[in-house]
Formats: structure tokens, sequence, C-alpha cells
């Protein structure tokens, strides 16, 4: 019987549990299985937690840190070499019994006292066997009944909820996880690595760990869920697709919103099944982002429901339920038509002076109309529809405001900005207004 000891110190890494250790072992033996077609099995009985490579061997070098069997394989779990030392270790260390056959050889891990080191190190007491088992089991004793029921949900394969028909794949081997059991996890290569209750989604990627087996940092995560739902948005079925367009409307605060809707704004078919969504449920009202601009919405006759400034983005890419274009309408419609023998002799004077003051520069052809419009503060508006220039009957209180008001008018009808009241100012002022 040989004692080797390894370099790792009983105190080395205290935050690993045996929840993780026990994580480890089964992912190790899948990373076998994905890599190498080792068929894997893991029972468990009485207190005993076996896990079963067949038809592997694992050399003594895997107890030295950094040695991985797995590094150069895009399959596996594992890239740091840690795995098997740092799982030993912890369960040694919460005294959980480990003993295990290496095709044809025992191995028994246990702490020890090094007088090399002069530490209490992880050590593993080897035995030569009379014949060769073909395979690499690891027994892990006293396992309550809980823990392995835990630790069997942290693999997606083996999580009681997880129905693989109910995901959508993306590009390589990540998915998305749509059963709502599963809203929040997140595994990588079927490991379980985070939750969070942000997210909209669970999520089973396809990329690098840090040591300890979670993401490496929030900027991984955004990228590697951004990355992969771009993909499901681009293929995913209608039916599919407003899954995942009620999800973005319901939750626009969620993880996945932030950096999503960066490709949902820019994809035609998502975009599309939002804003079929919201024709099924809200008709052509107007989405608006707060209590202010629904008062101003419904003050103009118009129609509104408040949202999320991020689905009111998304939905203003149609002109239907563009806010801006919608309240200007609005504004600009006509509350009353004002007849001539309505309007005071006053009145009458001042929009004969703006017609005949403005009249050498009225290129675009159409007849003078006074209204109240419907918003308060519109003085003037040119109607290409119609050719109508229509001025509000507040304009005509003097000279100077009806002559501003048609050049206005006409700085629309001439393309060049209605807003710009300077141009208009400098023009009313040049043909004699006051």
């Amino acid at each position: 019987m040989a004692l080797l000891e390894t370099s790792l110190s009983a105190s080395y890494q205290t935050s690993w549990r045996p929840r993780d250790a026990l994580r480890e072992i089964i992912a190790n033996a899948i990373d076998a299985q994905e890599r190498d077609g080792h068929g894997m099995d893991m029972t468990f009985k009485g207190d005993k937690l076996t896990v079963v490579s067949m038809g592997a061997k694992v050399p003594t070098s895997a107890l030295l840190m950094g040695v991985s069997q797995s590094r150069a394989h895009d399959n596996a779990i594992g890239e740091f070499g840690e795995g098997l030392p740092m799982a030993l270790l912890t369960l040694v260390r919460w005294g959980y019994p480990v003993t295990i056959i290496n095709d044809d050889e025992k191995w028994q891990a246990l702490l020890h006292h090094s007088e090399v080191y002069g530490e209490d190190i992880l050590a593993v007491k080897t035995r030569q066997l009379r014949k060769s088992h073909g395979l690499f089991k690891v027994e892990v004793s006293d396992v309550r009944e809980d823990e392995y029921a835990d630790v069997r949900s942290l693999f997606l394969r083996y999580h009681p909820a997880y129905d693989s028909s109910k995901t959508l794949l993306a590009h390589g081997r990540a998915k998305l996880l749509l059963q709502p059991e599963m809203k929040g996890k997140v595994y990588n290569k079927g490991v379980f690595v985070m939750e969070r209750a942000d997210m909209l989604f669970g999520y089973d990627l396809h990329t690098t760990l840090n040591r300890d087996r979670s993401i490496i940092d929030t900027y991984t995560l955004r990228d590697e869920v951004d990355g992969l739902l771009y993909h499901v948005i681009k293929h995913a079925s209608e039916d599919d697709l407003k899954v995942l367009a009620l999800a973005f409307m319901n939750s626009p605060t969620a993880f996945e919103s932030e950096s999503t809707y960066g490709h949902v704004a820019s994809s035609d078919r998502i975009m599309d099944k939002i804003i079929d969504i919201w024709v099924e449920q809200h008709g052509t009202k107007l989405p608006v982002t707060g209590q202010a601009d629904l008062n101003e919405a419904q003050n103009l006759g118009v129609e509104a429901v408040v949202t999320s400034p991020i689905v009111s983005a998304v939905l203003s890419r149609d002109p239907r339920f563009d806010v801006h274009t919608r309240t200007r309408e609005a504004m600009y419609a006509v509350k009353k038509l004002h007849t001539w023998g309505s309007l005071s002799g006053d009145e009458q004077a001042n929009i004969r002076r703006a017609v005949t003051a403005m009249k050498d520069v009225r290129r675009v052809p159409g007849r003078v109309q006074i209204v109240d419009f419907a918003g308060e503060t519109i003085v003037s508006h040119f109607d290409a529809g119609d050719s109508m220039y229509r001025l509000s009957r507040s304009s005509l209180a003097g000279g100077r405001s009806a002559v501003l008001a048609l050049a206005r008018a006409i700085c629309d009808a001439h393309g060049e900005g209605r807003s710009d009241s300077r141009v208009a100012r400098l023009l009313a002022t040049a043909l004699g207004g006051e």
C-alpha cells in the first residue's frame, strides 16, 4: 500500500461545501461520458452515493492541481484541473468517507500530517487490486437523502422539472429553458451555476467558468445570454416567438431586457410580434410611459395605455404607435371651424392684412381657414392633404400675430419647418408685420 501526498493543505479553499464536491464528482463522470463515450451510472443506496464511469481509468497525475483531462475537449465541464483533488479534500474535511476503484487500483482519500510539508494535507492511500474492473468508481458514504436530492437537482439532466421538449436551442449547444420551474436558473454545459430572480428564463450556457464553477462576471453572463437570445429570436417558431415577446413586454426591467432589446429593436420578426400582441390586447391605443403623457393624450382625445419605455420604443417603429406623430396629429386636429361671418371686423381686417403681406411668398396654393385646434398652443398649420392654411382664431387678435401665424404655416407648406419661428418672424417683419 502506498501513500500519495498531494500539495493541498487541509485549509485550502474552505468556501467549498459537500454539495460542491459531490457536484464535481458527478460532473467529472458527465465529462467522461461526453468526451470519451464512457457510460455513466449513478446510484444512491442507504447512505452511499456511487458514481461510475465505465471503461475509464484516471492517471495518478489527476491528483495534481492544474492537470486536466478535459481542457482540450469542448464538451467538458472542468478546465483548470482542480476538480477531483478539490472534491476529495472537501469531502474528507467534512468527514465523508471516500473510496475510489480506479480500474485495478483502490484509492482512499484522507487528511494526513505531512512530515515533508509540516502541514495537514490531502493524501490518497493506494492499493493494487488483483484484477482490472474496467471502470472508475467513486463511493461517498454518509450522504443524506436530502443531500443526494439536492445535488441531483444541480444537473439539468436529473432535475425533476426539466423537459427537453420545452427548450430552444441556440448556437452551439446553448439552450434557453422555457419551463417556469427553470426561470432564473443558469446552468453551464448542464451543470447548475447560479440563480437570479431578475431573469425571464432559464439558461444552459456553453462557456468558460472560473475555478469556483460560477460565471466569471456579470458582463460575461450578459454577453452569453445576449448572444443566445439573438440566435433564438432569429430562428424561433411563431409560437415560441410570441412567448418571448410576451415575456419581454411583461417584464421590461428583467436582466435580459437591458441588452436583448438592442436585438429586439433591430429584429423585424420580434418587433412585428410585439406589435401584433399590442394590437390584440389594446387595439390602436397609444403606448405612453407615464401619467403625465397619459393625461396629455386623453386631453387631446387620444386613447392611450401606460407601458414601459422599452415597449414604447419598440412600438414607436410603427407610425400608428409613435407618440410624437400621434400627439402631433391630435394637436393639429380641428376642434371648431369658424365661418367668415362669425369673425369680428378687426379679425377680418387682420386676416386680409396677413394674406396681402404674404401673397408674394406663398408659393404653395391653398385656402385659408380659421379654426380652433385641439392643441391650445397651436396657432397655425398647413394641411397638405387638403391644401389648407389653417390659423387659430386666437392668432387674429393682432395684425402682427396674424401675419406671423400665416408665415409659420407657409414655412410648413414650403418644408422649412413650422418650428422655425425665427425664420417666420423675420419673414413677417420683412413683409410689413408690426
